[in-house]
């Protein structure tokens, strides 16, 4: 899957927009004035890259742009899960609350035996 960017410069002192989108990290915009600029690269789960420079009368490269990953921050994670009750008095099993577990979903008494402790043989 192919990284998709962002560019966007806008000229300081006018109201001079340059916007683009692209799919190569390496990219040239062809920038006809001279002076001061921002330049905001962005692209999805990365930092978004800001940065102010000053365009002069000849050849501009801006250099290397390094975009940081995005961290993700969850605020809150929540884990639910069904606890089974086994109870063992040396070789007998007890095992109780099974619904929704894969022992549970088993089929019938011989297929959950498989998954018991001791492996009932088929």
């Amino acid at each position: 899957m192919k990284t998709f960017y962002q560019v966007k410069v806008e000229y300081v002192h006018s109201t001079k927009v340059i916007t683009g989108s692209f799919y190569e990290s390496y990219v040239e915009i062809p920038l006809d004035s001279i002076g001061e600029i921002v330049l905001t690269v962005t692209s999805d789960g990365y930092e978004t890259y800001q940065a102010r420079k000053t365009l002069q009368p000849s050849v501009n490269d801006l250099g290397e742009i390094i975009l940081y990953k995005d961290p993700v921050q969850l605020k809150e994670v929540v884990v639910k899960a069904v606890k089974s009750e086994i109870q063992h008095d040396g070789a007998n099993y007890t095992i109780r609350n099974i619904r929704g577990t894969h022992i549970g979903d088993a089929g019938n008494l011989t297929d959950m035996l498989k998954w018991t402790p001791g492996n009932y043989p088929p």
